[in-house]
């Protein structure tokens, strides 16, 4: 079986909220401990009750949300990512790279009309 194309390990974001007695400051625990593998070619749908954190969770994964746990990896077919140590210009494309949609997914990476063709090939038979 291949590496999975991401991979994310035990992921908590949490949030420091104003307030607090003597300087101690209450913590929001926006996701916590989520773990996953999406493999190459697969769709993955994230669905959850709203305010539930989905949207904190995709945010994470692009470390535009502050991660405070856990690994997030990223493999290209050439090399294998720590997403959490790349900086702003290595860690672009690879932000650009998966296809998100709210409704009707549609692919705009290079391996994301690879694997829609491959399928749209593989129905026709």
């Amino acid at each position: 079986m291949s590496a999975p194309l991401l991979s994310v390990r035990d992921l908590e974001v949490h949030y420091s909220l104003p307030g607090g007695l003597f300087g101690a400051r209450p913590v929001l625990r926006a996701a916590g401990g989520v773990s996953l593998d999406i493999t190459e070619c697969s769709s993955f749908g994230l669905v959850g009750e709203s305010g539930s954190g989905k949207t904190t969770f995709g945010r994470a994964l692009l470390r535009a949300a502050p991660v405070y746990a856990g690994q997030v990896s990223y493999d290209d077919g050439e090399a294998r990512y720590d997403v959490g140590s790349l900086d702003a210009p290595t860690l672009r494309p690879i932000a650009a790279a998966p296809s998100t949609s709210s409704r009707t997914p549609m692919p705009r990476s290079r391996r994301a009309r690879r694997c829609a063709t491959s399928s749209l090939s593989r129905s026709r038979l």
